[in-house]
């Protein structure tokens, strides 16, 4: 069994696209807020929320505009998780939005999250470059996160793509707080593949405890775009990790945890 933990999966097209390269048993689809990256991704989930609701084993993560009134969103999300069990966490986007993860405005969402069993996805690390950007690495360094999981310690969080280029540190917050979890999702590529496999390597090493909190993901958001692999995080875990306990708990066990997906094997 595997579970996609980061994917930009809109509409069947994608969907099919993605099942071409790799079976995947379930995926988390996450949502953009409006205008994300200049309205770069514009229209790309518009018809999401239908898209989601018909297909079975794909589930929906909201995005959270730190921009607007933050509890009116709350609200509304909650008022859709009565009516559905496809939602399956909240995105958060500090390096874009300009705000440390502990910033007063987003704890509701902490709390929020918490009641409802459900992580919140904090996106760490590089960040996307599109004309007149105004993103700031200052928030995306994923040490920050260390604040809002010590303070919320029963709320679920997960770093994405591992908080690279960052990746020491992200292997430092999991291992000192067991509410907080990492995708490796939106890095690989041909010609990086070894280099990061290595630098994997490194970080193991230090913090060879962490492999219970590592959720396999891929970004994969179709292959028009540059976010278009999968084999290659099939094939980091696989090479990564001998142990096949270890390797189901990356690629879905933890994320069913983490999720609150019941296993469909």
């Amino acid at each position: 069994m595997v579970i996609d933990s980061h994917t930009h999966i809109f509409d069947q097209g994608v969907l099919n696209d993605y099942l071409a390269k790799h079976p995947t048993d379930a995926f988390i689809c996450i949502k953009f807020i409006k205008d994300f990256c200049g309205g770069a991704f514009e229209g790309r989930d518009q018809d999401i929320d239908h898209f989601i609701s018909s297909t079975p084993n794909v589930y929906l993560v909201e995005g959270i505009d730190f921009e607007v009134n933050v509890l009116e969103q709350i609200e509304e999300i909650g008022i859709k998780m009565e009516s559905t069990d496809k939602i399956k966490g909240i995105k958060l986007y500090p390096g874009y939005q300009h705000f440390f993860p502990y910033n007063e405005r987003v704890l509701p969402v902490y709390v929020f999250a918490h009641e409802q069993n459900i992580p919140v996805i904090l996106h760490s690390g590089a960040i996307y470059q599109f004309e007149n950007s105004q993103a700031q690495l200052q928030y995306v360094n994923p040490v920050h996160v260390d604040e809002a999981a010590t303070r919320y310690p029963e709320t679920k969080f997960i770093i994405t793509h591992f908080g690279f280029p960052y990746i020491m540190e992200t292997a430092m917050v999991l291992n000192k707080n067991d509410n907080v979890f990492a995708d490796i999702s939106g890095i690989l590529d041909e010609d990086t593949y070894d280099v990061f496999k290595q630098d994997m390597k490194k970080v193991l090493k230090y913090y060879p405890g962490i492999t219970n909190q590592i959720l396999f993901g891929t970004d994969f958001i179709g292959n028009d775009t540059y976010l278009n692999e999968v084999g290659l995080y099939v094939k980091l875990v696989e090479e990564l990790f001998e142990d096949e306990e270890t390797r189901q708990s990356i690629f879905y066990k933890t994320a069913q945890k983490v999720f609150n997906i019941s296993d469909r094997s």
